[in-house]
């Protein structure tokens, strides 16, 4: 169909019937799309990522500990969380 527009044979028919396959294409790949999504979702629902909980657990285990652990004042490591605060 390309080849005879490109041609210059074009009618009313031609252009609708190509329209109409460009149509049920797009209208294809959608699905396909959604399909590839859906299983991607339940998939990871089902599996999950296998690094989050290793991650997160990280992450809770570094907020629970002070950034800060001791300080030197004047000659003095102070180790104590109450005196490292102030």
């Amino acid at each position: 169909m390309d080849k005879i527009l490109d041609q210059g044979g074009s009618n009313v028919d031609i252009l609708n019937h190509r329209y109409s396959l460009m149509k049920d294409l797009q209208d294809i790949n959608s699905i396909e799309v959604f399909e590839i999504s859906q299983k991607a979702k339940v998939l990871w629902s089902i599996e999950g990522d296998e690094n989050s909980k290793y991650f997160q657990a990280i992450l809770n285990n570094k907020r629970s500990q002070p950034a800060i652990r001791r300080i030197l004042v004047d000659g003095d490591w102070f180790v104590d969380p109450s005196k490292v605060k102030k």
